[in-house]
């Protein structure tokens, strides 16, 4: 029989061995979780969750959800944060194997210590004060009038700020001392804008060279009206003209040796065509067209150099520098030196910013015109509880396409306030950046973006990137403007139709020419890259004839578009289509010898009167429509000829010297098929002088009556 005594002995220690093996396999870590939500959103991705003094670190998922695991037991703090909403901060106690969880937190939106400004700013006598600009002088802060002239700025920190008031032909006005307080609204007392003075268009002097004139068109950079340029001979500038609403301008009564014109205009760079050779009075050839650039005035600009430091370091770079309201941005060398070029004149307050170290400003900063102005020192602190331990260093290159210098690039870790910025070589450095999984972007103007996901970043680690490369923000061509310009009526047919086109940039003239489609058809020529006197490298020009199968016809409506398939010579597509109309005037007289208000007519003999139509004139119905006054001493004898789509006819009478002569034709004239002219009734006035005798040598031939050249 067994010994019960010794069975007994021999379960006890199994029995102690399993409970042993058991408390020693209980786990000895815990875990924390919760959602934290951000009032007022419905993604809560991105929340950064820490626990100060260790390194773990967590980020919440679109929901909100996170959890920290891995834990020994023991007392923590969690922290919650999120740029513009109120820190939660909760202290816990993890015990091991036993998860804890903080709940359902709301963040709470940090409010805004900021104030409204509004007003009224109208027109001197106008109804409408819509448009005017309202500038918040050296902030970002900006906005226009409505119809009432009423506006209203929101979002402005507390302060004494300028306001700045202004409209295109009107005098700006200002305002000092808007205090703006927390919470309140300010009301700026009312502001009228009196319109600016205009002088008096001055009359070109009735100075005489000869019978020769030049024509062509002047255009004003970014403007619609292009009247009121004026167009001088250099070697005379007393004499002179001004241009048209269109840009048109013509210089009469020249000699026949070439000039330089120079063409000027307030606020514009002024241009010259130099050897301009005059043609006769009844030639419809043009010298060209130029466009005056806006003028950059250098006494309004400055410049504003300084020094930002960094407490505790020896090399001062990557800090970067801004003037608020210029949107010019700059980053120190390794002496923390920095320099603006080309700044308006005026008082700024500056901004310095530097990754782990607290932002600092200058609250005022004066910029001096034309000269070089010096900026107070900075020093930026490093950052009050600056968590370094178990945070992570990223690092990396970034390249610009075709550059040599691959400065100036942002680079950001997006749901954070940590940037660098690129020196020359590419290179960055973000320190400091808690461990996480992040989106890096990379910035800079005129190039393309690029967004790097799902970066993670390790607790005490370097983490080095593969280099990046941003390509360029190509941006494609468009069309400025067109002459005549889109909904022009009445363009004149005389001889043919001149219709220009131009580009924001070069263009390759063979892919434009063949973008061109014109409705109805019509026959034309096309030019381009100074193939004509109007074309250029960016400047196509049409030329529209009244010949051939499709002739350009009187009053008729006429669509011209510049399709797409028109390219940069990188081949650069144009940004859309472009479509522009016009409508061409009926059969006109479109020039007379002499011209009308001439004050000297030398009389010469069998010199006749000439009078030239763009269609072909009907005899009997022009010679019961003329009338002279006073009546000539000889009976009129006309002689037409046809040149062209239209007609010169030829006057020989005996006139009167020293008599101021009227010559009234009626609307009653009619061109061959029985169509009106336009711009009848017509009259010529001018005064004759003294006979001067015709030179031996010239002979004249009196054709007959009708003659087709």
């Amino acid at each position: 029989m067994p010994d019960p005594n010794k069975n007994y002995f021999s379960i006890v220690p199994a029995i102690l061995f399993c409970f042993i093996q058991t408390a020693c396999q209980q786990p000895r870590v815990g875990e924390i979780t919760g959602t934290v939500q951000l009032d007022g959103r419905s993604d809560s991705e991105g929340v950064q969750i820490a626990l100060p003094g260790t390194q773990y670190r967590a980020i919440t998922d679109k929901n909100g959800f996170f959890t920290v695991n891995g834990l020994a037991p023991g007392d923590y703090t969690v922290v919650a944060t999120e740029e513009g909403y109120k820190e939660y901060r909760a202290g816990v106690k993890i015990q091991a194997g036993s998860p804890f969880s903080i709940g359902a937190v709301l963040l709470e939106k940090i409010p805004k210590s900021v104030g409204k400004i509004s007003g009224f700013v109208t027109l001197e006598g106008q109804k409408i004060h819509e448009g005017i600009i309202v500038l918040l002088v050296g902030t970002m802060h900006n906005t226009s009038t409505g119809i009432t002239g009423h506006y209203q700025i929101e979002n402005v920190p507390p302060g004494s700020y300028k306001l700045l008031l202004f409209r295109d032909g009107w005098l700006p006005s200002s305002v000092d001392a808007v205090e703006v307080k927390s919470g309140e609204e300010t009301q700026v007392n009312d502001v009228q804008l009196r319109a600016v003075e205009v002088p008096a268009t001055p009359t070109p002097p009735p100075l005489s060279l000869g019978t020769f004139a030049v024509r062509g068109a002047a255009f004003l950079e970014g403007e619609m009206n292009h009247s009121g340029i004026r167009v001088a001979l250099e070697d005379l500038p007393a004499k002179f003209t001004l241009t048209s609403a269109t840009g048109l301008f013509e210089l009469t009564e020249l000699d026949e040796k070439p000039h330089t014109l120079v063409f000027s205009y307030s606020g514009y760079l002024e241009e010259t065509i130099p050897n301009a050779v005059p043609v006769s009075a009844t030639s419809t050839q043009m010298v060209g067209f130029i466009t005056l650039s806006k003028e950059i005035r250098a006494e309004s600009m400055g410049i504003l150099q300084g020094y930002v430091y960094l407490q505790g370091l020896t090399n001062h770079a990557n800090t970067t520098v801004r003037l608020l309201g210029i949107s010019q941005m700059v980053v120190t060398d390794p002496v923390g030196r920095y320099l603006f070029v080309g700044i308006p004149a005026g008082e700024f307050i500056l901004e310095a910013e530097h990754t782990g170290y607290e932002k600092g400003h200058i609250p005022s900063v004066k910029v001096t015109p034309d000269q070089a102005s010096q900026a107070p020192d900075l020093t930026l602190k490093p950052a009050e509880n600056q968590e370094d331990q178990g945070n992570g260093i990223l690092q990396g290159t970034v390249l610009l396409e075709g550059e040599s210098d691959h400065g100036g690039v942002m680079v950001a870790l997006e749901g954070t306030s940590l940037s660098a910025v690129t020196g020359p070589d590419g290179a960055f450095t973000l320190n400091a950046v808690p461990m996480g999984a992040y989106t890096v972007i990379f910035s800079k103007g005129g190039f393309k973006n690029f967004y790097l996901p799902g970066l993670s970043i390790l607790a005490s680690q370097t983490r080095v990137l593969e280099p990046v490369t941003l390509e360029r923000d190509v941006k494609p061509p468009y069309v400025v403007d067109s002459f005549p310009r889109d909904g022009t009526q009445r363009v004149p047919i005389d001889g043919f139709v001149d219709v220009v086109v131009r580009f924001s940039e070069r263009m390759a003239g063979d892919s434009v020419k063949r973008a061109v489609i014109v409705n109805p058809p019509v026959n034309f020529d096309a030019f381009f890259d100074r193939e004509s006197e109007l074309s250029n490298i960016d400047v196509l020009h049409l030329r529209l004839y009244p010949g051939g199968g499709n002739p350009i016809r009187f009053r008729t409506r006429y669509s011209v578009e510049i399709t797409p398939d028109a390219v940069t010579p990188q081949g650069i597509h144009l940004a859309g289509p472009f479509l522009f109309s016009f409508s061409t005037d009926g059969p006109l007289i479109v020039r007379t010898v002499p011209v009308s208000g001439d004050p000297r007519v030398p009389l010469r003999i069998n010199e006749p009167i000439v009078i030239e139509t763009n269609s072909p004139i009907d005899p009997v119905s022009f010679e019961r429509a003329i009338r002279f006054r006073p009546k000539p001493d000889a009976i009129p004898i006309f002689q037409y000829n046809y040149v062209g789509a239209g007609s010169r006819v030829l006057i020989y009478t005996s006139l009167r010297p020293g008599t101021r002569y009227r010559i009234q034709i009626e609307n009653s004239v009619r061109t061959q098929d029985g169509q009106r002219f336009a711009n009848t009734p017509y009259s010529i006035n001018f005064t004759t002088v003294e006979n001067v005798s015709i030179s031996p040598n010239t002979s004249y031939e009196r054709p007959s009556r009708f003659r087709r050249q």
